[in-house]
């Protein structure tokens, strides 16, 4: 069953934010710049529309492949190669897939400010949208935790996303069509790239 949270909406990430930009930008900045900053974090951050999906599947380790089958059946629906995943799910019997997406209108938002010259605002957006997408998914996360403890089951603290260690991007294409992501409004290319790209789906696995 796809489960839709309603109010996904997390805290702004705003030290992660500036983290992301600290790259780019000195910590050593006058107060007016750190307003100007400020003001664009804002700015950006209003364009932020967070939309997530999850659902529960049995899953099985056989070596280092990840079998992840329907409840409802024992139907298999997806089978991963990773030894990464393998060993992060061994003890587990059941993972979570989830998706969240902070919405295609921060990367509209950003791509206009690179349009029109703008690349400080451009840098700005692009750095709120990353900083919401992986917020989002920290609250998706929790939220899947504590719904979990009420049942008395544990759930791993790791995450694992397709592109992360030997994951292959591809299984984003499977991941999509399970979840339904076209309904939160995310699809993926044939490259494997969602769009919106401030979107992130991942397992965790369940105890």
């Amino acid at each position: 069953m796809l489960i839709y949270p309603g109010n996904l909406k997390p805290q702004m990430p705003y030290k992660n934010i500036l983290t992301r930009l600290g790259a780019r930008l000195s910590t050593q900045i006058s107060d007016k710049d750190r307003a100007k900053i400020d003001s664009a974090i804002y700015t950006a951050a209003s364009y932020i529309a967070p939309k997530g999906v999850y659902a529960f599947f049995d899953c099985r380790v056989d070596g280092d492949k990840v079998i992840v089958t329907e409840p409802s059946d024992g139907t298999d629906i997806l089978t991963m190669q990773s030894s990464k995943l393998a060993v992060n799910l061994e003890e587990c019997r059941e993972v979570c897939l989830m998706a969240v997406t902070a919405g295609a209108d921060i990367v509209a938002y950003r791509d206009s400010r690179n349009r029109s010259g703008d690349t400080f605002g451009a840098v700005i957006a692009d750095a709120v949208g990353s900083e919401y997408a992986e917020a989002a998914v920290e609250l998706l996360h929790g939220i899947i935790t504590q719904n979990c403890l009420r049942k008395g089951q544990s759930v791993n603290r790791m995450r694992f996303s397709p592109g992360y260690g030997d994951l292959s991007l591809s299984y984003q294409h499977d991941i999509a069509g399970i979840l339904r992501m076209d309904k939160i409004g995310v699809t993926v290319s044939e490259s494997n790239i969602m769009f919106p790209e401030k979107s992130v789906t991942a397992f965790v696995g369940i105890k």
